[in-house]
């Protein structure tokens, strides 16, 4: 994930969970489209009063959660930034690659 606030190690109050920055997925061409999907997961500090994440794919909203902060996407070929934005802005993001 993409430090948000500059500071090595600094607590920052979202992190994505998974994917992790740099993943590369495979479309099986075998497999219906609607079928090729992976959660998104993001982790909220303890001290975040939170209770909604909205995640984004491409800077496109792709869903909102409670916890336990998933949201579903459905793989797309090419490269791509995923995001979790929290409502008083905070942010993490990382890029992955599906081909």
């Amino acid at each position: 994930a993409l430090p948000i606030y500059g500071v090595p190690g600094a607590a920052r109050p979202v992190t994505l969970a998974w994917p992790e920055d740099g993943s590369r997925f495979s479309l099986d061409p075998d497999v219906p489209p609607e079928f090729q999907t992976i959660a998104i997961t993001a982790r909220v500090r303890d001290a975040t009063p939170v209770t909604r994440a909205t995640f984004l794919v491409d800077g496109r909203p792709i869903g909102e959660s409670a916890a336990p902060f998933r949201a579903t996407w459905r793989l797309e070929p090419g490269r791509h930034e995923l995001a979790v934005r929290l409502p008083g802005g905070a942010t993490d993001r990382v890029t992955v690659e599906v081909r």
